[in-house]
C-alpha cells in the first residue's frame, strides 16, 4: 500500500503530476519572499542577515500564515466529528459533507483575517519597518493574507487534481521541510551537541516515527488509516491547548494574583503528558465515532496507535535528554512530518492516477480531513 512501483517513475502521466507538484512547490516558496504590503522592504532584507536569511523575510510575507487557517478551520471539523458521532454519521453524507467542506473554506478566510489583523497591529509595533501605519496598512495587510490563503486552497486543490498525493498535506507538511533544511544548514558547521549529533538524532527520530507508522498501516488488517496518525496528533495537542488556555483565562478572571505568565505555561512538564494523555483519548474518541457511523465500534482497536504515538514522543525526548543533544525540530513536528509523508506516499502509490474521488467526511472508514478542495483517500 506503501510503496511505489519502480516502473511508474517513468510513466509519461506520473512525470507530468510531479512537475505539477514541484511547480505549485516552487510558487508556494516564491510567494513565502514577497513581503507584505506597506513593509520596509530595504530594511526587511537589511535585517536579514542578522535574523536567519530567507526564515525572517517569510515571517512578514504574503504567504506567512501557511495552510494555519485552514488547518484550523479543519481542526474543528475533525474534533466535532471526534467527539459527536451524530455529525460524523451526518457528515457522512456527500451532500451535507459538500455543505461541511464549503463551510471549512469560509472558515478558514474569517479566520486568516482575525489572524491578519492581529499580524498588522503587531508589525506596527517594530519601530520602522511600517512607514506609514495606520487603516490602510491594516486593509492591505488583511486583504493580502486573505487572497494568498484562497490561493493556497486552491494550489492545493491543484496538487490533488493534477499533481501527486494530496495537496493539503504536501503545503502542510512544505514549511516543516523548510524549517528543517534550514536548521540542518545552521548546524551543521556546530561541532558541539547541536551540531551533527542533533542532526543525526532527528534523522534517526524521523525514521523510526515512519517505520513505525508504516508497519501499522501495513498490517494485516490495517491497524491504522493513513491520516488517522497526522489528525490524532493535531487534535490531541489542540485539545490540550484548548483546555490549557481555558484553565489559565479562568485563573487569570478569578484569581489574577496566582495566574503565571502565559508563556511559562507551556514550559512546563505537566503540559507534555496531558498532551499525550489527549493524544489517547483522541485515537479511541475517533474510533468510536467512525464506528458509530459505520454500525460497529472498534475503540479497542485504537490501542497499538495510541501507544505508538506516546511511544514515539517519548523516543524523541529520551533521544534528546540522555544526549544532551536537542532535535531540530521537536519531536512533535518530527512525527506530524513523518505522518504527513507517509500519506502524501500512499497518494502516490495508488494505482490510478486520480485523486479520491470521495471527501473524507463521506468515507467515516478514512478517518481523514475534510480538506474542502482537497479529498482524502
Amino acid at each position: 500500500m506503501l510503496t511505489l512501483p519502480a516502473a511508474r517513475w517513468t510513466q509519461p502521466e506520473f512525470i507530468r503530476r510531479l512537475a505539477v507538484t514541484f511547480a505549485v512547490l516552487a510558487l508556494y516558496r516564491v510567494g513565502s519572499n514577497v513581503p507584505l504590503p506597506g513593509i520596509d522592504a530595504a530594511l526587511l532584507y537589511a535585517q536579514a542577515p542578522m535574523r536567519g536569511s530567507g526564515a525572517y523575510i517569510g515571517l512578514v510575507s504574503i504567504m506567512t500564515l501557511g495552510m494555519t487557517p485552514l488547518l484550523s478551520a479543519l481542526i474543528l471539523v475533525e474534533m466535532t466529528k471526534t467527539f459527536w458521532p451524530g455529525f460524523c454519521a451526518w457528515a457522512a453524507v456527500p451532500r451535507k459533507a459538500h455543505r461541511i467542506e464549503i463551510a471549512a473554506v469560509a472558515g478558514a478566510l474569517l479566520i486568516a483575517a482575525l489572524q491578519a489583523g492581529g499580524l498588522a497591529l503587531a508589525l506596527e509595533q517594530v519601530v520602522g519597518l511600517v512607514p506609514e501605519p495606520g487603516f490602510g496598512f491594516r486593509a492591505g495587510v488583511v486583504v493580502s493574507l486573505m487572497a494568498a490563503m484562497a490561493v493556497l486552497i486552491w494550489l492545493a486543490a491543484v496538487i490533488s487534481q493534477h499533481g501527486i498525493g494530496h495537496g493539503f498535506w504536501i503545503l502542510l507538511a512544505a514549511p516543516l521541510i523548510v524549517t528543517l533544511t534550514q536548521r540542518v544548514i545552521e548546524r551543521a558547521g556546530d561541532f558541539g551537541p547541536a551540531g551533527p549529533t542533533g542532526i543525526a538524532l532527528t534523522v534517526l527520530m524521523l525514521a523510526v516515527s515512519i517505520a513505525v507508522l508504516a508497519a501499522l498501516l501495513n498490517a494485516k488488517p490495517p491497524l491504522s488509516e493513513p491520516t488517522e496518525p497526522a489528525w490524532a496528533s493535531i487534535l490531541g495537542f489542540a485539545l490540550v491547548t484548548w483546555v490549557v488556555t481555558g484553565a489559565w483565562v479562568a485563573v487569570a478572571l478569578l484569581a489574577p494574583e496566582y495566574a503565571p505568565p502565559f508563556e511559562q505555561v507551556s514550559l512546563y512538564d505537566a503540559l507534555l503528558l496531558l498532551s499525550l494523555v489527549c493524544v489517547v483519548l483522541v485515537v479511541v474518541m475517533r474510533r468510536r465515532s467512525l464506528g458509530s457511523a459505520t454500525g460497529a465500534s472498534a475503540a479497542a482497536a485504537a490501542m497499538p496507535l495510541a501507544g505508538a504515538l506516546v511511544g514515539l514522543v517519548v523516543f524523541g525526548m529520551v533521544l534528546s535528554h540522555i544526549s544532551h543533544a536537542p532535535l531540530l525540530i521537536p519531536p512533535t513536528k518530527v512525527l506530524l512530518l513523518a505522518a504527513a509523508g507517509l500519506i502524501v506516499l500512499q497518494g502516490m502509490a495508488r494505482p490510478e492516477y486520480e485523486p479520491a474521488a470521495t471527501p473524507s467526511t463521506s468515507t467515516p472508514s478514512n478517518s481523514g480531513a475534510v480538506s474542502p478542495p482537497d479529498p482524502q483517500s
